[in-house]
């Protein structure tokens, strides 16, 4: 901190307060948990509708246990 003189100047005098910083902080960590939610549940859908392969379609008609 090159402005801030020992014995001059101190740390709390020279640092610039930021009032709306609380609320950008807010805004974004919701902005970002509710991303994470919509990719997560696009994901799940994805794996639940995933076709059956056919490996495990030709075990099933055969009454193989599928490992």
């Amino acid at each position: 901190q090159p402005w801030v003189i020992y014995g001059l100047v101190r740390t709390a005098d020279a640092v610039t307060p930021m009032p709306g910083l609380a609320v950008t902080f807010t805004t974004f960590t919701i902005l970002y948990l509710f991303r994470a939610a919509v990719v997560a549940w696009l994901m799940w859908t994805q794996i639940i509708n995933a076709p059956v392969s056919d490996i495990h379609a030709q075990h099933e008609e055969a009454g193989h246990a599928v490992a």
